[in-house]
């Protein structure tokens, strides 16, 4: 599919400005209450997931979405972004995740005026989970499809009667006192619900594995999605006993995980059930994706 160009661009955006206006939405700004209202009455998305994006965003300083009003004020349209910043020794390079895309059936002509606010500024743009009508216009925005491997382990606690070589620590002053730059950092980013945090402490070799992940469900069976692992050989040479503790602790026998692109897994490969597919994601930057933007993104509740 072409890309549309700048100056094509241009002349959408001001067809659009004729009948429509375009707002950021804030925690704190005048929008924010009547989006709330909009959000919960429509039925295209789940407003608790929604909900959940919202308050696991823990920086403020950015919009949690976009409103388009029509000429009688009426919120018509939304898109929920999820800002977050990667910190380099030169630079600070900011991404918006979208994560979701709702606009009135009247006004779909004009869906693409949601884009308008950050796709000419210096984000890195993703969007990880976009509706099949959605992905032809993210493509002529310039968004490039890239793609992300979905694995799902299944595991038993076999070793339930046995001594076991590392401890499960939840207690968040506990896991600080254990933590290093720059797995404090993470720990400190990462406070709100629905992120569940967990150190494995190695009795016998006194190292650690800090983990980051939610739980999810999908067709009814609770799964949790590790997003963040700080010893993947770790993870892997005590993954034995490491699935017993998970699994007992939280009630769960299924772990799953995202892959980026020419990244390994974090998993064994000698797992007694695994299940891997390919995901379609759609991006608009030069940076390079990694687990923190899966992080900051619609991704921890689907």
């Amino acid at each position: 599919m072409k890309q549309i160009s700048n100056k094509n661009i241009d002349k959408l955006l001001n067809r659009a400005k004729k009948e429509l206006t375009i707002k950021e939405v804030t925690v704190n700004n005048e929008y924010f209450e009547d989006t709330i209202n909009y959000l919960k009455k429509q039925n295209v998305l789940s407003y608790k997931n929604l909900k959940k994006i919202f308050d696991s965003n823990n920086n403020k300083q950015y919009p949690l979405g976009y409103i388009i009003l029509n000429r009688e004020n009426n919120i018509v349209g939304f898109m929920g972004t999820f800002f977050s910043e990667k910190l380099s020794k030169t630079n600070k390079q900011i991404f918006c995740n979208i994560h979701s895309w709702i606009v009135d059936l009247k006004y779909r002509i004009n869906s693409f005026y949601l884009l308008s606010p950050v796709i000419k500024k210096n984000f890195n743009l993703t969007a990880f989970t976009p509706v099949p009508t959605l992905v032809g216009l993210l493509v002529k925005f310039g968004f490039i499809e890239k793609f992300l491997f979905y694995r799902v382990v299944f595991c038993l606690p076999y070793l339930s009667f046995f001594k076991l070589d590392n401890n499960l620590i939840e207690e968040k002053n506990i896991i600080k006192t254990f933590l290093k730059s720059p797995d404090l950092e993470i720990f400190n980013s990462y406070v709100k619900k629905p992120y569940i945090k967990i150190l494995i402490k190695n009795n016998k070799n006194n190292k650690y594995i800090f983990i980051i992940g939610v739980i999810i469900k999908k067709k009814r069976i609770k799964i949790f999605n590790i997003f963040y692992v700080s010893n993947t050989n770790e993870l892997k040479n005590e993954w034995k006993e490491i699935k017993v503790l998970i699994s007992k602790k939280l009630n769960i026998f299924f772990f799953s995980e995202y892959i980026v692109e020419n990244h390994e897994s974090i998993f064994p490969k000698n797992v007694f059930f695994s299940k891997k597919s390919k995901k379609n994601i759609y991006v608009k930057t030069e940076v390079a994706i990694s687990q923190k933007e899966l992080l900051n993104s619609d991704l921890i509740v689907s």
